[in-house]
């Protein structure tokens, strides 16, 4: 949403009534506005502005009576110049050419007095740690989010603390770098966006910058592990302590049944698990072949369920009866080492019906195009990640014995595991070279 003219005309009485500033040079109804209108997107909750003041006891931050205060606009102007060197959108912030006067003491004639200045430059400042910290249009790139209402509260307050401490120029700087990732993985990505900007490549600079917020935003958490799925890569890694302790390859969803991008966690693992079909697929693609030729049924290892549960006897069934609208009954795929899960399965908490799990198509991992799945995520390394999500309590000699119509077995994880699948169109490879992805899915614009 952006907040046009009428914050500006709004601003006198929010601050009489919101924030107690001192050392105001007169009273706040008389803020006089001579300067160019200017467009202020994407402003922080006033409440957020409001806690800064209170922190400070009401006074004025980039102008007051301290050596610094100059020195400090300087370093904030200088960011939001640069925003763009971080993946951030310059329409985020005041056109600066415009801005001027907002960094300076007013002569003869001021446009706004200290105190309103010194609100916006909080504003702003706020705004910009916000971005730096958590990444900037993130919900753009998900499509469901079950991590982080769990920790704005918190992260707010972390922001609002520390910019109110930071009372010299040399603070303010080191709080700005403190609140990027420090690992050497995003270094060379926002080395590389730096260079996609000096040479002007435009696809380059929305891919790097897209990758770059969305990892500030995993980052943030500061989980002590977590998966991590791309899409474009076809890949996943799991990171404990901030080192990636297990890679692999993956296959993902076709561009037209696409993976959906989302934070949740992964809750449970099931040994020997039941395929139940999602009912589109069962609907458009089994129940076509099964009224031509029941016997499919058996030699694909599947099973026909009623509503309550109950496995019915396809062979005594009048399959010419039913189509797409009139289907009572769900495909369900019996466990086994030829289950198209496999013999491990992931849940996820996400809404989608989408999880991880191993596969009986292993073939597909040595192929460079891996996105042929439904939406869910197949890995190449299903037993690996499950040792160590479990801690190394699973039953390896119960995988290995591939049973078949073994009842599925339950594991629940000890803690919940963060789960990111997201959409990176850049990425590390071998530790210091960076790869552009293919946009599958189209979604860089």
């Amino acid at each position: 949403m952006k907040i046009t003219g009428l914050f500006w005309l709004m601003i006198p009485a929010f601050l009489q009534s919101h924030v107690p500033l001192l050392h105001t040079p007169g009273p706040l109804s008389s803020v006089c506005f001579k300067g160019p209108a200017m467009d202020l997107a994407h402003a922080p909750d006033t409440s957020l502005v409001n806690a800064f003041y209170r922190q400070r006891k009401g006074r004025l931050f980039w102008f007051d009576s301290l050596p610094y205060a100059a020195a400090k606009r300087r370093v904030l102007r200088e960011a939001l110049d640069s925003c763009a060197w971080f993946g951030l959108d310059r329409t985020r912030y005041p056109p600066l050419e415009q801005a001027g006067g907002l960094f300076t003491i007013p002569g003869s004639g001021p446009w706004m007095d200290l105190a309103a200045r010194d609100s916006l430059l909080t504003g702003l400042a706020l705004g910009f740690c916000r971005d730096l910290f958590q990444g900037s249009d993130i919900y753009q790139w998900l499509s469901y989010d079950g991590l982080e209402r769990l920790h704005q509260q918190g992260d707010d307050r972390y922001i609002v603390d520390k910019l109110a401490e930071a009372d010299s120029d040399s603070a303010l700087l080191s709080l700005f770098q403190s609140l990027e990732p420090r690992d050497k993985s995003y270094r060379l990505l926002k080395s590389s966006l730096k260079q996609a900007i000096h040479n002007q490549y435009i696809l380059q600079i929305k891919q790097l910058g897209i990758t770059l917020n969305l990892l500030r935003w995993v980052n943030h958490f500061h989980y002590d592990r977590y998966i991590l799925v791309n899409i474009p890569s076809a890949s996943l890694k799991y990171v404990r302590q901030d080192s990636v302790e297990l890679e692999m390859k993956a296959v993902v969803g076709k561009p037209d049944w696409k993976t959906p991008r989302f934070g949740a966690y992964c809750n449970e693992i099931i040994l020997y698990p039941y395929w139940n079909v999602p009912r589109k697929i069962a609907l458009r693609e089994l129940l076509p072949q099964f009224k031509k030729s029941p016997s499919l049924i058996d030699s694909m290892n599947m099973q026909v369920i009623d509503a309550a549960g109950r496995i019915i006897n396809h062979h005594l069934l009048d399959w010419s009866t039913y189509n797409r609208d009139n289907f009572p009954y769900h495909f369900r795929e019996s466990t086994g080492c030829d289950n198209s899960l496999g013999v491990i399965k992931f849940n996820l908490t996400d809404p989608f019906d989408v999880y991880m799990h191993d596969t009986n198509l292993k073939r597909a991992f040595l192929s460079s195009y891996r996105f042929r799945s439904h939406g869910c995520i197949r890995l190449e390394k299903p037993y690996e990640l499950a040792f160590f999500l479990l801690n190394g309590h699973i039953d390896q000699d119960l995988i290995a014995s591939c049973l078949k119509g073994q009842a599925p077995v339950p594991l629940p994880l000890e803690k919940p595991v963060p789960v990111f699948v997201l959409y990176l169109p850049a990425e590390t490879v071998a530790g210091d070279s960076v790869r552009i992805y293919r946009d599958i899915y189209r979604l860089v614009k």
